[in-house]
């Protein structure tokens, strides 16, 4: 569960099992890990606790990594000292505890794993360019961020936010129509949905501009699709069905990952849809 960042010098290496006497500066990035020769052995909290404030420059610190495999049940408090802090990926599966990312102000990239609240504890508002939540209990998120990325996400609806980007990975429980709460969403991706009897939840979402839905739809009404204003479409539904909807709404781009339609008229999926900006292009 690797996760992006930039940093390509200055990522200093703890094993939480056997912290290390010190931490070799300059300390851009910290990872936390475990011993991968005694994946169970007890985190040393209290030598972790040592090293991150004796960290002479916090301001210097722009990525904490903390591994999937992890022991750790929080977020050690040192991690608070880090002002400048960009990159939060905190992947261990058994953290409870994420006070220490409470008063960070310059987070742009949030990673969780396993979260067990209802709603994400209180933070500063954060001008987020990327969040990505696997497997939380989150009942209701008011989130801004570019991107937001949710997999296996318990959450049932969204009250506000301000996102562009949107991918739902099985989230049986969310309410589709309460995506329409979402400031700014240009970009919805759904992988593995429920049963959907309709697309009506889309006239929710104005400023959508390309659908991808990567899970067979059975006895979906379409008809959305045949008046939407988005650009292009990436559905997982019968070529006649394309061709049908395809030729209703010629403003439409549509595929199937092999029959395409673009302005009203098949098209190739691979030299034409990936091709395509916009009406303006066809």
């Amino acid at each position: 569960m690797h996760q992006g960042h930039p940093f390509r010098a200055g990522i200093r290496e703890i094993v939480e099992s056997a912290p290390p006497a010190s931490l070799r500066r300059p300390v851009v990035g910290v990872k936390i890990l475990p011993d991968s020769k005694q994946p169970r052995a007890k985190p040393r909290l209290s030598e972790i606790e040592s090293l991150l404030d004796g960290v002479t420059d916090p301001g210097s610190v722009r990525m904490v990594d903390i591994d999937y495999a992890s022991r750790l049940n929080r977020v050690p408090d040192g991690v608070a000292r880090f002002s400048h802090l960009e990159y939060a990926h905190v992947g261990g599966r058994r953290i409870k505890n994420y006070e220490a990312l409470a008063g960070l102000s310059n987070v742009k990239s949030l990673f969780i794993t396993n979260y067990t609240e209802p709603q994400l504890w209180p933070m500063t508002p954060l001008a987020l360019e990327s969040f990505r939540s696997i497997g939380d209990s989150l009942d209701t998120c008011e989130i801004s961020s570019k991107k937001l990325w949710l997999q296996r996400s318990k959450l049932r609806r969204f009250d506000g936010g301000r996102v562009r980007s949107l991918r739902v990975e099985k989230c049986k429980s969310l309410d589709l129509e309460s995506i329409g709460a979402l400031d700014g969403l240009e970009e919805l991706i759904i992988l593995s949905a429920p049963k959907l009897p309709d697309l009506a939840f889309l006239a929710n979402c104005p400023k959508l501009k390309r659908l991808d839905i990567f899970s067979a739809l059975r006895g979906t009404n379409l008809d959305e699709l045949e008046r939407t204003t988005i650009e292009r479409v990436t559905i997982q539904i019968a070529a006649k069905q394309i061709e049908e909807v395809g030729t209703a709404n010629p403003e439409l781009a549509i595929t199937n990952g092999s029959t395409c339609y673009i302005g009203g008229k098949p098209a190739d999926h691979f030299k034409d849809f990936h091709g395509h900006v916009g009406p303006a292009a066809v």
